[in-house]
């Protein structure tokens, strides 16, 4: 539904200045519950950068690109202009996945009591996109049989508890893969991009996309769960009693 470019400008004091442009195409018409899905995630991204919350994290821990031109046309086609980051992607081990989870920590209690705010100002009410409203044609063509079927069987119910831990809901990114984290060239520090599916959700689901889709370690939820939590209770004094290791553990 678009492309990302990397745009290269002479400055005006002949110094060279290079930016990232999103720019998205929108289909009229979706033909599957993918594509809407992914059509809708563009306009929750447009009001990520447009409506400050972006700029609202610049210097913090949560370290995220610049937006510097957000545009949205009549004719179905979106524009953001944001600043590079001067980074890559990395095999996370121990050290880049103890960034990662600050980040995630810092994020998610910046938001913390103020959901609704939030999802008022054009963040997705469902973040990620792992909830079973939009899973169904994936659901309809899992195994009955075996782990698979069980787990079939269970899903209504686990997605209903997610939904409705409400000690658990805050803004999550909602897309915490490998391929959207990048570290700093010089100060390895993390940097998170695509904020398409950021919104209310159980901070159980970054941290399950987190740990099986981009840590290193097959146990990373047991390896940095305690320390994630540290983390994060330290964040929330003030606006939360601790979140217990049980009670996230039940989550994820």
């Amino acid at each position: 539904m678009g492309k990302i470019v990397l745009i290269t400008a002479n400055l005006k004091n002949n110094q060279i200045g290079e930016f990232i442009l999103k720019e998205i195409v929108l289909p009229f018409h979706c033909v599957s519950a993918g594509d809407t899905r992914k059509k809708l995630s563009y306009f929750v991204e447009v009001h990520f950068y447009q409506n400050g919350f972006a700029k609202s994290f610049q210097g913090s821990l949560s370290r995220m690109p610049t937006p510097y031109y957000v545009r949205v046309r009549s004719d179905n086609k979106m524009q953001i202009c944001m600043s590079k980051i001067n980074g890559q992607a990395l095999p996370i081990g121990e050290n880049e996945a103890k960034q990662v989870l600050i980040w995630l920590a810092y994020f998610l209690s910046s938001f913390w009591g103020n959901v609704e705010e939030a999802v008022a100002k054009g963040l997705i009410s469902q973040g990620t996109f792992w909830y079973l409203d939009t899973r169904l044609d994936e659901l309809e063509n899992i195994s009955n049989r075996g782990i698979e079927g069980r787990l079939k069987q269970a899903s209504f119910a686990i997605d209903w508890y997610l939904k409705n831990d409400l000690e658990l809901i805050s803004i999550c990114q909602g897309d915490c893969k490998g391929a959207n984290i990048l570290f700093d060239y010089n100060t390895k520090e993390s940097w998170l991009v695509d904020f398409q599916y950021t919104g209310a959700c159980s901070i159980s689901k970054d941290l399950a996309y987190f740990f099986t889709c981009a840590c290193e370690e097959e146990n990373a939820d047991e390896i940095y769960l305690d320390y994630y939590l540290e983390a994060l209770n330290g964040f929330l004094v003030g606006k939360s009693r601790p979140i217990t290791k049980g009670h996230l553990e039940v989550s994820l």
